[in-house]
């Protein structure tokens, strides 16, 4: 019990809300002068299928279905921050709130002793985030939460997830940027009895297992899989080629790039047929 307390009373007072990246805040950075070649295609390469993932929950989305965003740490993120901004911009402007956007590590891997602690501390976490929406009236009958992660190799995690979140009293559908199986995405339709969406059937470039890799720095974070919650990069510092300032800007213009690539989603999904815009003659 003590070892729950002190995790979940650290992990409070840190709050794993997402940043909320205006446009103020997004225009001090130059994601250009940050990223290089590589690093803008991993990010880049994440748009085509969460544009894929909104067609299929198009009727969620126009009806402000999704009001808590939970996100697959540490792969995740970044998917998760960009399909949250994308959808703060669409509900926007119906004049919904935003999304509310937390996250916890997926548990493939995890040992049964160490799941059994993770999950205690995971369902108190989520249950709270639970009973802050509903105090604030936003989980009528029809609100769901949207379960988001990088790749779906076997279901693992994705459902130790969905079911913390069911035990606080919420549905869940489920978002992943790459299924390497179709078989295992319709497993998982059928054994949790909700809805399962992909963009993609090959492992994304953000899914690189290196701690090192590009990919992975631009999260901003490192994942523990017998921990519930994952920690910053800059503990690791002493194992990367870069320096605190370098690491921060390096973040910094990931999540720049994130809230650009959000609005594209957005726009685009608005434009479903790829209509352009007619421009008024001069």
């Amino acid at each position: 019990m003590e070892f729950l307390q002190k995790i979940f009373h650290r992990k409070i007072e840190k709050s794993s809300e997402a940043p909320d990246l205006d446009q103020e805040e997004t225009e001090k950075y130059s994601w250009a002068q940050e990223l290089d070649q590589e690093e803008v295609e991993t990010l880049r390469e994440l748009e085509m299928p969460i544009e894929q993932i909104f067609k299929q929950l198009h009727d969620e989305i126009d009806a402000g279905t999704y009001e808590l965003i939970v996100g697959d740490d540490a792969g995740g993120r970044i998917p998760t921050l960009m399909i949250a901004g994308a959808l703060k911009v669409l509900y926007a402007e119906k004049n919904r709130p935003a999304p509310k956007v937390r996250f916890m590590t997926g548990s493939r891997g995890t040992n049964a002793a160490d799941l059994e602690k993770k999950s205690a501390v995971l369902k108190e976490y989520m249950r709270r985030a639970v009973a802050e929406l509903r105090s604030k009236g936003r989980l009528t009958h029809d609100k769901k939460a949207l379960i988001v992660t990088d790749t779906i190799f076997s279901g693992t995690s994705v459902k130790v997830i969905h079911n913390i979140i069911k035990k606080s009293g919420l549905n869940a559908d489920i978002a992943s940027i790459s299924v390497l199986a179709a078989g295992v995405a319709n497993h998982l339709k059928q054994s949790l009895n909700t809805k399962v969406v992909y963009g993609m059937e090959e492992k994304p470039k953000i899914d690189n297992r290196w701690l090192g890799s590009g990919a992975k720095i631009m999260t901003g974070v490192y994942k523990n899989y017998e921990e519930p919650f994952a920690r910053p990069l800059r503990e690791k510092i002493g194992t990367l080629d870069l320096d605190t300032p370098e690491l921060q800007k390096k973040i910094n213009a990931a999540r720049a790039f994130v809230t650009e690539s959000a609005k594209r989603i957005a726009e685009k999904y608005k434009r479903p047929y790829g209509i352009p815009e007619i421009e008024e003659a001069a």
